[in-house]
């Protein structure tokens, strides 16, 4: 039974309470580990999953060198901002290195998103809304010309 983890959750839940099932007996009825069972009888709300820490060994010596070079683009203007395939070749000439592109891309882009985040925050707006009769131009929607 392939059932999302919520509604998962909810079921052994309800069979718990409803059929005094044994956790055992949720276990086998729903195809899962005891575990799984008492997890969900201790939480309604399941764990989130935990996301791998990867780490880069063959990109680790250069990550001080990268980051160097995307705070000096800061402020640069954008079309001379280096690429992550320009990074990669830039690697390749001053270091004799070859590192995959997908190794590069993913932490530049990383890195590009954490350095803009510690910068300035991000441009937006506030949309302004004004009651008809605050508004500037009156608010019926034409507007009063005075001729003398």
């Amino acid at each position: 039974m392939s059932l999302p983890k919520q509604e998962l959750f909810d079921r052994i839940r309800r069979d718990s309470w409803q059929q005094q099932l044994s956790i055992r007996a949720l276990s086998k009825k729903y195809g899962v580990h005891r575990r799984l069972v008492r997890e969900a009888l201790a939480s309604p709300v399941p764990k989130p999953r935990k996301q791998p820490t990867r780490v880069s060994p063959r990109m680790e010596p250069y990550k001080k060198t990268v980051d160097e070079w995307l705070r000096a683009h800061l402020e640069a203007p954008r079309k001379q901002r280096h690429t992550a395939k320009r990074i990669g070749t830039r690697l390749e000439e001053e270091f004799g290195v070859t590192l995959p592109y997908t190794t590069v891309r993913d932490f530049v882009t990383a890195r590009h998103r954490a350095i803009a985040a510690e910068g300035t925050p991000a441009e937006g707006f506030l949309p302004q809304h004004f009651p008809s009769s605050t508004h500037p131009g009156g608010g019926n929607g034409f507007a009063e010309t005075i001729s003398g």
